[in-house]
């Protein structure tokens, strides 16, 4: 029997019972989910308080108390735990505890329970402002009893409160599913309470805003969301805030706070709603002098309750009861886990419900609600689809419920779309194959019909020939009857010649003056009403307005010209019809006489010009009234010639009727002649009948038969058309599944990616092949995309699909802007296109006109999505009367639905929070392998062989219209032949338009097949050419991988390009026409020319990686199967290796290396035999101090590889590892060396552009900038250059500089720019809007450290250069003098050049050393360039006046040398002694007279000149 409260309150043992129940249940919940699975699983006494108190909203009198303990204990703990998995758990721990204490089944499966459902099974709000209890006496404090409720009238309650809500503000699209019934069910527990808050924590679609947005509309809460613009600060906050207090305290309105995680513009956001949770209060928010006008409406009330102490305790217990916070987090968003540590009352003061995401149960019935018309023509198969919408989107790393939800969506229309086009056409083929079958059976009919036609005509010709003698007399008389009717005939034309000539008179007196009418009646109706009104409105009008309006009324007929009949004339509605239909032949000469009078005596008020300036409206009426003066006297004078001509027509009538009498007679023969060979006329035209049809029949039968011929072969392409048409309905639904898949989840995946997951599906659903790209595609649109710009490669055309059919707006990643432009002119083609940069000032402006006026929106630099872009991403549209509107910002404005947006970035490493990422549908143009190969070779053809790139271009474009013109032709078939109606064989134009068609059709055919072989032929001379652009594509897929070493190692493909096309003007010795010789050269010097550019970004360290990266990226055939593996060591050393076996001169070794040698004889049996290790010369091998560089002792040693050798020597030799290895890179590669060439400023200026900045990466103690500035100084002087070492504060300032540096031509240092990496992007957006406009001596100059998260694109932007102390002594030499002139050099003496060399040479020992630590030294000195310019400013200052060697103060130099120089960062007295000792040895006498008794090195001599080449040679 269920518990109730009346039972619990009769048995104090039954309360205790289920409070120990509680406690165990608590206490077994804390072991089971701690901290350590989730952060969140804080579970404190609270809860229970929670837990008891909550129940008091229940009524036990109708309800069962162990159903409602149960359902709140759900309520509480459960909707906190994460995983499907735990909360089973949790329920099997409660219905256990309850089966084994109180032998009691819960009954809450399908029920819930909710505060909002009164008695009557209706809706009702809380009434919180009323204090005491409700009508169960349950405190008002703890909120509305809760009732319990079915599922289905649950159901049908939120279905009521989402549907008045819509009519009167916006379309939710709430799928009312079990899981959101129950997040709608938690969410009105919670805030039906006073000061209810909620954390709602899951991934976006899930459900969180829409239910919250219902809840809270059915309990009439004010929903406050802070509207976020790019400009909101914390000053905008605290209004808001501000707003929302006020509202809930003073004006005692129930609010409700919703903020999500992209409205966080800054974390004190958090901070203070921390606040407002745990304290009901935001310190700080109101002033002294705020607060006491806020708090003075709320005095009386406050005296009235009684209750607090003061009016701000009373206004503070206001908002704890009005305001409900709720706050909805992504936990995939990077900053949710310090969010929720930093602000704890987001756990301890809210209630938390974790929806992460829904369930499978929900996510099968999510598609049976949306597509149940679609699936319900599946039969079998919808329930398939459905599990394998659910299994695609479980395989998608980070997919949301938004992005399954664009995925049905997206499914729906293209299945829709694509399920038409198939039955159209199948239609139209069905169509015209029906008219083929029915022409051919009545061919057959007609056949038949003409052989019976041919013997009765042969029978009846017989019959007439013996009539025919008696035809012939009757036929004379009729011909003679004949003859006089011509003979009229002829006389009657006589007469009409002579009449058209007088006709011809008159109109040639009439010609002149037409016109002028003509023209005065145009002009007269081209007056405006506002013209004649300006005329009316005159009180004294002059004298020419009256002249011609007089004019105009005389020859109208009127008498009265007074002022008011004028007016009321002009009045008329009819004046310009009055005036337009007046015929000039109604002037009596008396009118004309009085108005010729007129135009005499006021001849100026007729005037065109004068009468103009007076007024525009009476021109063409006195043009009007003289044209009509002069057409009446041209028709006074032609009035004779009118007479001749009524004359002449007069007669020519007579002459007609008696022509026509002679007709009759001769009609009257006709048909006696016919009364009297009625016999023979019947004959005749039965003969004539039947010839006729027999005509007519072969006729069509000839173009009939000659037609069906012709089309046999598209009839049978037809036939097989449809039933390849009728098998792909079929296959429609679950090819648009994988297409819908492709668009929704795919766009970001690299091309392997994407290939790896279709499979994945497709073997899901055991689909078949699947072509994404001819699926959504006709081959001419593929044509168009590359015309248009586009990429050819795979990737770029299934991506510019996805942009064509995205189901999110498209977030275009796009490196190298090619598919910027693409969709420019894509977009271009339909309407006006707005581009416009995100950094941009206008940017706001210009979103704001095109959601209004429906423009298409490109926004560039999308590195971040601003908040102010997120309601028109996923369209937050409200409705206000019969419109739409959506927030921008703080502006709410009409949303237009012609309104498109496109985002792209060119950052590949472009970040979108998780919140936001689920808004956008992404699509990735990362250059790949196949595309870069295509674009390389189109490079080289345009340079070695521009007439193949242009015929092959040219071949393109004609195929293209070929195959249009093939399609178009075979539509226009189908379509002629589906839509001709009666009889196809009658219909001649029908047969001839189809013959014409078919010929068309055949000779484009055979065009198009040469066209092919054509193009086959330019292939393959394309062909010869196409090692040069793999190997240069896989040449920058292979450095691109640096990137993974360092973040500093990143390159754009537009650097890349630039090398491309450079080493594409290497000129190559010998045959120019020999292409094999020319290719391999164009290869060798590209690979050489990029890995130079790479080498001087790299540090010293990381050289000798990449030159065995590239090695192994460019000639990959030198690796064997295993030997790079073996080589880094991936490969796993097995057990049980036989070391023991080896030869004796192997004892020298160490067991680890004898192992590892064992290993390699192991893993590769050939190589073991070509050592021969049992040779004795192995002994002397292993004692050779440059073995890399000798030959093997072995007898088969020319089949060893020279990677095979170097790793005989990481066996045996490791010390000598390091130099083998460089040895074998540099050989491959093609170079002396693995070190960059000396840098020299003028030459990085010459490589750099204004728009290209030239970035040092220097390493710790590695400063560039006294070198950069020396150059800067001598190049563009002192006015302008400026440097600025970056840090907080200092970007505004930078950007000025760099502004200033781009208008006047000069040059910007920047220094340290690791101190701000966040600001850098800034940098970067300047310089690209800066490269057109800026001065081309315009360059900046950039110096930082390493940095993990220096930007991407301004390093790949960057001309880079590493600056550190390069590796050994002569390469550190040789960046010495590089940056000492030869002026610098010659401008002393001969003794301060060898002094100088000294110093050079010391400095290079000292950085050096730095290698061996903690031999060299015992830590790492920051000895820098700085040390030398401070040892070489001493040497110019004790050498101005000395110039024996002897009379330098050795004492003083060698002192601050150790002290204060070099010595001044040493700490170690035992490299003090080492550094002392190398002073002694250096610096002397013997070392710098001339000639020189010592040497520095045993082949180092010390040049005896100040000639800079004597140094450096």
């Amino acid at each position: 029997m269920p518990y109730t409260f009346q039972n619990i309150r009769a048995k104090p043992a039954a309360i205790n019972g289920l409070a120990s129940t509680m406690v165990d249940i608590y206490q077994k919940l804390r072991r089971k989910f701690t901290v350590a699975e989730r952060r969140h699983y804080i579970f404190c006494p609270r809860d229970l308080t929670r837990w008891v108190f909550n129940l008091l909203r229940y009524d036990f009198g109708v309800q069962s108390l162990l159903d409602c303990w149960t359902y709140e204990s759900h309520r509480i703990f459960s909707d906190r735990l994460v995983e499907e998995s735990n909360k089973k758990k949790f329920k099997g721990l409660v219905q256990g505890t309850l089966t084994n204490k109180w032998k009691y089944e819960p009954k809450i499966k399908g029920n819930f329970y909710a505060s909002f459902v009164t008695g009557g099974g209706t809706a009702g709000a809380v009434d919180e402002k009323a204090g005491g209890a409700d009508s169960f006496g349950v405190p008002k404090e703890l909120g509305k009893e809760m009732t319990r409720v079915t599922q289905a009238d649950f159901h049908e309650l939120v279905k009521d409160a989402i549907r008045t809500y819509e009519r009167d503000y916006k379309m939710l699209n709430l799928l009312l599913v079990p899981q959101i019934l129950d997040m709608i069910a938690a969410e009105d527990r919670v805030i039906s309470q006073p000061g209810g808050s909620l954390l709602l924590v899951g991934k976006a679609g899930v459900g969180r805003r829409a239910t919250v947005t219902v809840a809270a509309h059915i309990h009439h809460l004010e929903v406050f969301s802070p509207k976020v613009s790019r400009s909101y600060s914390a000053k905008h906050f605290r209004a808001d805030m501000q707003t929302l207090v006020r509202k809930a305290g003073v004006e005692d309105t129930r609010m409700l706070l919703y903020l999500e995680d992209f409205q966080i513009a800054f974390e004190e956001m958090l901070e203070a709603i921390n606040s407002l949770l745990a304290s009901g209060e935001i310190p700080g928010l109101f002033n002294s002098a705020e607060l006491d006008p806020l708090l003075a409406p709320l005095k009386e009330e406050f005296q009235r309750d009684g209750s607090y102490r003061t009016v701000y305790q009373f206004f503070l217990s206001r908002v704890h009861r009005n305001v409900r916070v709720v706050l909805s987090l992504n936990p995939d968003h990077p900053r949710f886990n310090l969010r929720c540590q930093s602000n704890p009352a987001l756990f301890t003061c809210c209630t938390v419900v974790w929806l992460g995401e829904w369930a499978k149960s929900t996510m099968r019935q999510v598609p049976r609600l949306e597509l149940a018309q679609e699936l319900e023509t599946e039969g079998k198969k919808a329930q398939s689809i459905v599990e394998l919408f659910e299994k695609m989107h479980a395989t998608v790393k980070l997919a949301t419920p938004l992005h399954y939800v664009g995925f049905i969506k997206k499914y729906q229309r293209l299945l829709t779309e694509k399920r038409s086009i198939k039955v159209e056409e199948t239609k139209r083929l069905k169509a015209g194959l029906e008219k083929l079958t029915e022409a051919s059976t009545k061919v057959d009919i007609m056949s038949k019909e003409a052989n019976v036609k041919r013997q009765q005509l042969t029978k009846k010709n017989a019959e007439a020939d013996g009539q025919l003698k008696t035809i012939s007399q009757r036929m004379s008389l009729s011909a003679q009857r004949k003859q006089e009717t011509e003979v009229l005939e002829r006389n009657l034309k006589v007469e009409e010649a002579k009449l058209t000539e007088k006709r011809s008179k008159i109109e040639a007196e009439l010609k002149d003056v037409q016109p002028m009418i003509e023209a005065a009646q145009k002009a007269v109706n081209g007056i405006k009403r506002d013209n004649l009104n300006e005329i009316r409105a005159l009180r004294i009008p002059p004298q020419a307005i009256l002249d011609v309006v007089m004019g105009v009324l005389k020859l109208l007929g009127e008498s009265d010209c007074s002022w008011t009949n004028m007016k009321k004339f002009l009045g008329s509605p009819a004046v310009k019809n009055t005036i337009m239909e007046f015929d000039a032949r109604r002037i009596s000469p008396k009118t004309r006489d009085n108005v010729r009078k007129l135009l005499r005596k006021n001849a100026q008020s007729f005037d065109p010009d004068r009468i103009r300036r007076v007024n525009r409206a009476c021109a063409p009426l006195a043009a009007w009234v003289k044209a009509n003066i002069r057409y009446s006297d041209v028709l006074d004078n032609v009035k004779p010639l009118e007479m001749e001509k009524q004359k002449a027509t007069h007669m020519l009538k007579e002459a007609e009727m008696r022509l026509e009498r002679c007709k009759r007679e001769k009609i009257d023969l006709e048909e006696e002649v016919k009364r009297l060979n009625q016999n023979f006329r019947k004959t005749t035209e039965e003969a004539q009948v039947l010839k006729i049809e027999l005509s007519k029949t072969e006729g069509i039968l000839k173009s009939a038969q000659s037609l069906i011929g012709k089309l046999s072969g598209e009839r049978d392409r037809w036939q097989n058309q449809v039933a390849e048409l009728q098998a792909g309905l079929e296959k429609i639904p679950l090819n648009a599944l994988l297409a819908a898949g492709c668009i929704t989840y795919l766009g970001g995946f690299a091309e392997d990616e994407r290939e790896a997951k279709l499979k994945e599906w497709n073997q899901m659903g055991h689909l078949g092949e699947f072509d994404f790209v001819k699926f959504m595609s006709k081959e001419s649109e593929i044509l168009q995309f590359k015309a248009d710009g586009l990429p050819g490669d795979i990737l770029s055309i299934q991506n510019a699909l996805i942009i064509q059919n995205p189901t999110q707006t498209p977030f275009i990643i796009d490196p190298n802007t090619q598919a910027t432009k693409w969709l420019r002119k894509e977009l271009g083609k339909s309407t006006s296109v707005e581009v416009v940069m995100q950094q941009e000032q206008r940017f706001v402006n210009a979103l704001e006109l095109s959601v209004r006026f429906g423009k298409t929106l490109i926004v560039l630099e999308v590195d971040e999505i601003e908040p102010i872009l997120v309601p028109v991403l996923r369209k937050d549209l409200t409705r206000q009367g019969p419109r739409w509107v959506v927030q921008v910002g703080e502006k709410t404005l009409d949303y237009n639905e012609k309104f498109r947006l496109f985002l792209v970035t060119r950052s590949a490493s472009a970040y979108l929070t998780a919140d936001l990422s689920a808004l956008v549908t992404e699509v990735n143009f990362a250059i790949t392998r196949s595309g870069l190969e295509g674009q390389l070779l189109g490079i080289t053809l345009n340079k070695e062989k521009p007439e193949l790139e242009a015929k092959k271009s040219k071949l393109l474009k004609e195929e293209e219209d070929m195959k249009i013109q093939i399609a178009g032709l075979e539509q226009s078939l189908l379509s002629e032949l589906a839509s001709s109606e009666g009889d196809i064989l009658e219909n001649k134009a029908l047969i001839d338009s189809l013959n014409k068609t078919k010929k068309q059709a055949l000779v484009i055919s055979d065009a198009l097949v040469k066209s092919k072989q054509i193009g086959q032929d330019l292939d393959n001379q394309r062909d010869v050419y196409r090692p040069i652009a793999r190997a240069g594509s896989n040449l920058f897929f292979t450095i691109d991988q640096l990137k993974a070493v360092n973040n500093m190692y990143q390159y754009s493909l537009t650097s890349f390009l630039q090398l491309f096309r450079a080493n594409l003007e290497t000129k190559v010795a010998g045959d120019p026409n020999d292409l094999k010789k020319r290719i391999r050269t164009l290869c060798r010097s590209l690979l050489v020319s990029t890995v130079e550019y790479v080498l001087s970004s790299l540090f010293k360290a990381d050289r000798l990686m990449f030159g065995m990266h590239i090695v192994h990226g460019m000639f990959k055939r030198q690796f064997q199967k295993g030997e790079w593996e073996f080589f880094t060591g991936e490969m796993v050393m097995p057990t049980g290796l036989d070391i023991e076996s080896l030869p004796g001169w192997t004892n020298q070794l160490s067991k680890r290396q004898k192992a590892t040698f064992a290993h390699l004889l192991s893993a590769f049996p050939s190589l073991a035999q070509s050592l021969d290790i049992g040779n004795s010369g192995w002994g002397s091998f292993m004692e050779n101090p440059r073995c890399e560089s000798g030959e093997f002792p072995a007898e088969k040693a020319g089949s060893i590889s020279a990677f095979q050798k170097v790793l005989v020597i990481k066996c045996l030799r490791s010390d000598r590892l390091l130099e083998a290895t460089n040895q074998f890179a540099c050989k491959m590669i093609g170079k002396k060396s693995l070190s960059p060439p000396p840098m020299e400023m003028e030459l990085l200026f010459q490589r750099a552009s204004k728009s290209t900045p030239i970035l040092f990466t220097a390493t710790a103690g590695a400063d560039p900038s006294r070198e950069i500035e020396e150059y800067a100084l001598a190049k563009v002087g002192k006015a302008k250059f400026q440097q600025l070492a970056m840090g907080s504060g200092q970007g505004e300032k930078a950007l000025e500089l760099v502004q200033e540096a781009a208008r006047s031509g000069g040059m910007v240092l920047l220094k340290n720019l690791h101190l701000v990496t966040t600001w850098l992007p800034n940098l970067e957006k300047l310089l690209k809007s800066l490269g057109p406009t800026a001065h081309d001596d315009f360059r900046v100059w950039l110096t930082t450290e390493p940095h993990g998260n220096f930007p991407s694109i301004l390093l790949q932007q960057s001309l880079k250069v590493s600056f550190e102390a390069p590796p050994g002594i002569r390469e550190n030499l040789l960046r010495t003098y590089s940056t000492w002139s030869p002026a610098y050099i010659s401008q002393g003496s001969k003794l301060r050049a060898r002094l100088l060399f000294c110093l050079a040479w010391f400095h290079a020992i000292m950085q050096e050393r730095r290698t061996y630590v903690p031999q060299g030294w015992t830590k790492f000195y920051e000895f820098s360039s700085a040390d030398l310019r401070s040892g070489a400013d001493i040497i110019d200052e004790i050498t101005g006046n000395v110039s024996q060697a002897d009379r330098i103060p050795w004492r003083t130099l060698l002192g601050l040398l150790k002290n204060a120089i070099y010595g001044g960062r040493i700490d170690s007295e035992h490299d003090s002694k080492t550094l002392e000792v190398y002073l002694g040895k250096f610096f002397s006498a013997k070392q710098v007279s001339s000639p020189s008794r010592d040497k520095l090195a045993r082949v180092v001599t010390i040049p005896d000149s100040n000639d800079h080449k004597a140094f450096v040679r």
